[in-house]
């Protein structure tokens, strides 16, 4: 099993929700996280401020590596904001998970099958 977790700009969100979709990979969570590196800056009243820039996180479990390959396509293309655009497209990262542990049982399973 793997965690695959993207963050992306909150515009592109439908159409990544559609491409994973058609590519068989449901978004599991999805969550607001700012981008420190990309921040806007001005004035106000005199005083320069610095905003971080708001992205959405998303995170799909997979269960074998052509699942993550076609769920890492799905992402990258329906998340690209183009050449053009200054603004950066966001990130993908994949991550092993050993372990599934359910808060209401606290049942503990290791991770070769999907749970129900």
């Amino acid at each position: 099993m793997k965690l695959i977790i993207a963050t992306i700009q909150p515009e592109k969100l439908d159409a990544v929700q559609a491409a994973l979709q058609q590519a068989g990979s449901p978004v599991v969570h999805t969550g607001e996280v700012l981008d420190l590196r990309e921040q806007s800056t001005g004035m106000y009243r005199g005083v320069e401020y610095r905003a971080a820039r708001a992205k959405l996180r998303l995170e799909v479990l997979v269960e074998n590596d052509v699942a993550v390959e076609d769920t890492i396509q799905a992402i990258s293309a329906a998340a690209s904001l183009g050449e053009i655009e200054q603004r950066r497209n966001g990130n993908i990262f994949v991550m092993p998970v050993e372990r599934w542990v359910p808060i209401r049982s606290r049942e503990r399973r290791l991770m070769q099958a999907v749970p129900a």
